[in-house]
């Protein structure tokens, strides 16, 4: 199982505590604080993507997260395998600049070529950082994490004609220096994707919010054909079982997943971050679920 939330702020020290505390199989690190790629270039026109900056690999940016995850890395040593998280191009363009003059710009025909233009070169510089991160770094492997905006942003036509060539860049250069990479396709804030854009991407596992885009476990492998494993479950949102629920009801929901899940080819996760204020304790409950219907290896 794994589980993971956002951080005030992501220190290697926050990272093992949460493993330590919850009992979690492998660790996934957050980006945060890592998610501004402006460089100090301002986009207020479309010709302003011109100017974007592109760092190499020696730049703060990248070995400041180079740092963070090799401490992790060396504190965890054989114990359980560690993850990355890396944002798609767009998604941190998006988050960088102003949101909506993003979409703005790329569903304009006439601005869309400036912004496309950005966008690759971008999309060139994570391939990269996030190949050096998995290699340099130590890791088991990276989670690149993809996101439709909403089906009322973008088509599957259309994303995958604008964003989907960036997507699979970075799959591509992941997949070249590991074999565990997780997809993970984000339902975020609980808005719908059209996932069918995601069908044919190719990665170890594939995580998705079984609760947002109304994929269960059960339709998983049927949806993502070209993944070895599934991974996913509980709803992330606030009011759901897992912050609610009584222990009994957090355990019964533990084991009703990994019965649809499968005991092979199957974490058990939650369908995004947590809320950052869950107790520790009802991830717990789920590791002793799955505790007790282990089978000796």
């Amino acid at each position: 199982m794994s589980f993971w939330h956002h951080y005030q702020d992501a220190t290697p020290a926050a990272h093992l505590n949460t493993y330590r505390q919850t009992g979690i199989d492998m660790i996934k690190m957050m980006s945060d604080g890592y998610n501004d790629i402006t460089f100090g270039v301002p986009v207020t026109t479309a010709a302003d993507w011109k100017h974007v900056k592109i760092p190499d690999m020696r730049h703060p940016f990248v070995a400041g997260q180079l740092d963070r995850i090799k401490r992790v890395v060396d504190a965890i040593g054989d114990e359980c395998p560690v993850y990355y998280v890396v944002f798609s191009a767009f998604t941190l363009m998006r988050m960088s600049w102003n949101r909506e003059m993003c979409f703005s710009h790329i569903k304009n025909p006439e601005t869309r070529p400036y912004m496309l233009q950005a966008m690759e070169h971008i999309g060139d510089f994570l391939a990269e950082m996030s190949a050096y991160l998995i290699s340099e770094g130590g890791l088991f492997g990276l989670l690149p994490c993809f996101n439709t905006n909403g089906h009322t942003q973008f088509t599957a036509e259309e994303y995958a004609g604008w964003q989907g060539p960036q997507d699979r860049k970075l799959l591509a250069a992941i997949n070249k220096v590991s074999n565990y990479n997780i997809a993970h396709f984000c339902g975020y804030n609980g808005i719908k994707n059209n996932t069918s854009a995601w069908y044919d991407y190719e990665a170890a596992v594939a995580h998705w919010d079984i609760h947002t885009d109304e994929i269960p476990l059960s339709k998983g492998r049927e949806a993502y054909p070209n993944v070895r494993a599934i991974m996913g479950g509980f709803d992330n949102k606030a009011g759901s079982v897992l912050y609610e629920g009584t222990k009994e009801e957090v355990q019964a929901q533990t084991l009703a997943y990994v019965a649809e899940g499968g005991r092979t080819g199957f974490v058990l996760s939650a369908d995004c971050s947590l809320n950052p204020g869950i107790s520790y304790e009802r991830l717990r409950w789920v590791g002793e679920a799955l505790e007790s219907i282990a089978q000796p290896v």
